[in-house]
């Protein structure tokens, strides 16, 4: 396989065209929510073919730090390279190694690919890491996942028994799932997150970035926004992405109302329904476990009390001397800062 690599040399329009044509594109890899979530001129959009085929697309999120430039290009969920109904587990490694030629070889950064945990196998990653150009990194995050290609009743019986049952109740109180885009969904989704977090004494961006992120995604790959209703009132939502093969589950909000009539599970449950029904998903990701211990039981209770937390493995390939310990010193006050914001968070709430 002989492959070119061309740097930039798109616009997001064409991007967002051709990650269509791809089984593993996920959200993470399109250009308006690289933009949303960490400013366009942080990007970098690289395109691998083979001959004149598109075979690879790697969106990069470029760090730096003042005085010293760049030093990191991270590429999560990615590089994409599972054409749809072709692709596989050899153009994976050529695209990974071509990134790492461009990156490492002739830029010097450091280089770390968060990987989807279905997109690779134990073989490849031994491979990659036999060269002895690539490194295991420590996975900083963990998720669940559920496989949508089961039978319903069968995803039912699986979930832990008081998810089950709080479905059961929340089924009984004449609840109702309706779907919006961005310009009916962000008001509702907006309102019931600010209850959350004034409930539950948190801060987040979310919302901030979600007016910049639907305007700037054609409305193929736009998330759908769910909305529970109890009679008129809107009492949880989640938004949701489906753009390959999987689907994830980006961020929830539920109202004050929605402990009551177990609002969330009912929602929850309606997603994976549709999922099924009118996607062409296999998976349906989580999307993360997070600090809170009761978020992270919502989400294994769903996936089945038996549920593997899994590993989001990271690999990594180091550039110059400098750049290498300048990401090792800043994954380090990232994890210490990640182990003491939950409990951190706790006791501000109990206070």
């Amino acid at each position: 396989m002989s492959l070119t690599v061309e740097i930039d040399t798109v616009d997001a329009e064409e991007w967002h065209r051709l990650l269509q044509e791809f089984d593993d594109a996920s959200i993470f890899q399109a250009w308006a929510y690289g933009s949303a979530r960490w400013g366009e001129n942080n990007l970098c959009h690289t395109v691998i073919r083979d001959g004149g085929e598109v075979v690879g697309l790697a969106q990069a999120v470029l760090f730096g730090i003042p005085l010293f430039g760049k030093i990191l290009a991270y590429v999560i969920f990615g590089p994409v390279c599972h054409r749809r109904g072709a692709g596989g587990m050899d153009q994976l490694k050529s695209t990974i190694c071509a990134l790492r030629e461009e990156y490492v070889v002739r830029r010097g950064l450091c280089l770390r690919l968060r990987l989807w945990p279905y997109d690779t196998s134990a073989d490849l990653r031994a491979a990659l890491l036999a060269e002895g150009t690539w490194q295991e990194a420590e996975p900083l995050h963990t998720t669940y996942i559920l496989d949508l290609s089961l039978p319903e009743s069968q995803l039912r019986s699986a979930m832990d028994k008081k998810w089950r049952a709080n479905l059961r109740k929340a089924e009984q109180c004449g609840l109702t799932v309706s779907q919006h885009d961005g310009r009916d969904g962000i008001p509702l989704f907006v309102d019931l997150h600010r209850q959350m977090r004034e409930r539950k004494r948190f801060a987040s961006e979310f919302d901030a970035m979600l007016p910049t992120l639907y305007r700037l995604l054609p409305e193929p790959l736009q998330p759908r926004i769910f909305v529970c209703w109890r009679d008129r009132v809107p009492v949880a939502a989640a938004i949701v992405s489906a753009i390959g093969d999987r689907a994830f589950y980006l961020n929830g909000a539920s109202g004050d109302a929605a402990l009551e009539v177990r609002g969330g599970y009912f929602l929850q449950w309606a997603i994976v329904r549709w999922l099924k029904e009118n996607g062409r998903c296999r998976w349906y990701d989580l999307h993360g476990t997070a600090s809170s211990p009761g978020v992270r039981q919502f989400k294994k209770g769903l996936v089945g009390a038996r549920a593997p937390e899994i590993p989001l493995n990271e690999l990594e390939a180091r550039g110059r001397h400098l750049s290498a310990l300048l990401v090792g010193a800043g994954t380090r006050l990232y994890e210490a800062h990640r182990k003491l914001k939950g409990p951190w968070a706790r006791l501000s709430r109990r206070r």
